[in-house]
């Protein structure tokens, strides 16, 4: 697999379609299917009552898990954290 380098607004991009390296490391291009599978996971979370009340530490990332791991919110798993 052959990669082209270009520059773009002072960054060296390396990488073809289907990825895009970037000089510093950092990961520009995000799938569609991972754009998806997040849209569910909030769905789901919004669903099964994370989204109800964010103001503390343990309701953030129980958000942010469910939204991560929703498929096992299907499977009846309680993700709420406590800390």
């Amino acid at each position: 697999m052959a990669y082209s380098e270009y520059n773009r607004g002072g960054i060296t991009y390396l990488g073809n379609l289907s990825e895009t390296l970037i000089k510093d490391g950092i990961m520009r291009q995000v799938s569609i299917g991972g754009i998806v599978y997040l849209i569910i996971g909030v769905i789901v979370a919004v669903n099964r009552a994370y989204f109800v009340d964010l103001t503390t530490l343990s309701h953030l990332l129980s958000a942010f898990v469910a939204v991560v791991l929703w498929p096992l919110l299907l499977f009846g798993a309680n993700l709420h954290i406590v800390l």
